[in-house]
């Protein structure tokens, strides 16, 4: 007798929970979080055909470069790119002022497969010492001079 009172007992829990929960449901507001509504009107996309799309002039030229953050106190930096035909170099030359490069860094060259595709050859570089500039309350690493070579 005392298995078939803790089942009941049970069961009138689980129809309670259940009940309290759809009352939750039926008068929640889940989905909507501001009033904005989104214009119908449509996107204007760039045609493929525009100069931003261009394969960058010369031979192996870099493409596809990309500079992220390379650390968490700001003061790195990693710079990506893509050489479309061979490994080439794989360093940035980078300085303080302008047309004066006075180091330079060494990263690393990967390309991969995927059935019959082949990827161009993807330069990554960790620039790091760099000096912090603080712009409000935003710090940014000092990027005056960063070249690729």
């Amino acid at each position: 007798m005392p298995k078939v009172v803790e089942t009941q007992s049970k069961l009138h829990q689980l129809i309670l929970v259940f009940i309290i929960f759809s009352g939750f449901v039926k008068n929640g507001n889940a989905g909507k979080t501001s009033s904005f509504i989104r214009s119908e009107w449509p996107s204007i996309d760039i045609p493929l055909d525009n100069e931003v799309f261009a394969v960058p002039k010369g031979h192996n030229a870099p493409q596809q470069v990309h500079i992220t953050q390379g650390d968490y106190n700001g003061k790195a930096v990693i710079i990506s790119w893509v050489t479309p035909d061979e490994p080439g170099t794989n360093e940035v030359q980078y300085g303080v002022s302008k047309k004066k490069y006075d180091f330079t860094v060494e990263g690393t060259v990967r390309n991969y497969t995927f059935y019959n595709y082949k990827s161009g050859y993807i330069h990554q570089c960790l620039v790091d010492g760099l000096e912090v500039i603080i712009i409000g309350e935003l710090l940014f690493p000092s990027l005056q001079s960063l070249i690729y070579h």
